[in-house]
């Protein structure tokens, strides 16, 4: 995780991986790059974002890891890179599917949970499992998608520092960790399951 916090490091390592796919998902997969990219913009992680790459740095290491894990289809990773758009952009399911196609359209509605405007906390509480749970029961390149995500997340944590403006979130997180993020991993990955176990003994550790 040398170069977690680092985007152009983990962009090179997401755009060595694309050279051995055909040079038509390369093209595709740049293509939903630089539109994530471009509907992100102006939005930043809260951690772990040393050169200030903004939001694009989470969908890329996501890909990136899809990637070292032997996946090549184009379409879970372009579902990778656009993972957040719907939910957390203007972009369109329409614009997904007139550029990608209905497959990785498909892929990326699975992994977004809808989000009404102005969510309430308490609505979110109902809505955030009903998700995970509905995730398990989806299909193994849904799974391996959002196990991705998730594991960036976790990864994120342990680069918050005390008094970080997040930190008060953490205790619900390594719950839903524990109740939701590992069991989705351990349908894909024990690695994973590891890996996410160890980030909760740390992070707990810290609080």
């Amino acid at each position: 995780m040398d170069d977690f916090p680092y985007y152009s490091k983990n962009e090179e390592a997401l755009f060595r991986g694309l050279s051995a796919l055909p040079s038509a998902d390369q093209k595709k997969i740049r293509s939903a790059l630089n539109l994530a990219a471009q509907y992100h913009k102006g939005q930043q992680r809260h951690a772990a974002d040393v050169e200030h790459g903004g939001y694009i740095i989470h969908p890329v290491r996501a890909a990136r890891w899809l990637l070292e894990h032997g996946i090549r289809d184009a379409d879970m990773l372009i579902a990778a890179l656009l993972h957040d758009t719907l939910e957390d952009t203007a972009l369109t399911p329409e614009d997904i599917r007139e550029q990608f196609g209905n497959e990785a359209l498909s892929l990326v509605q699975a992994v977004t949970r809808p989000r009404p405007h102005n969510e309430s906390e308490a609505d979110k509480k109902t809505s955030k499992p009903l998700h995970y749970k509905k995730l398990l029961k989806m299909t193994e390149r849904v799974r391996l998608i959002k196990t991705a995500d998730l594991l960036d997340n976790m990864r994120t944590w342990t680069y918050f520092t005390p008094g970080h403006p997040l930190a008060y979130k953490l205790p619900r997180w390594l719950k839903e960790a524990n109740d939701y993020y590992i069991p989705i991993a351990a349908s894909v990955s024990d690695e994973v399951v590891q890996e996410m176990e160890d980030i909760v003994g740390r992070v707990q550790d810290k609080l």
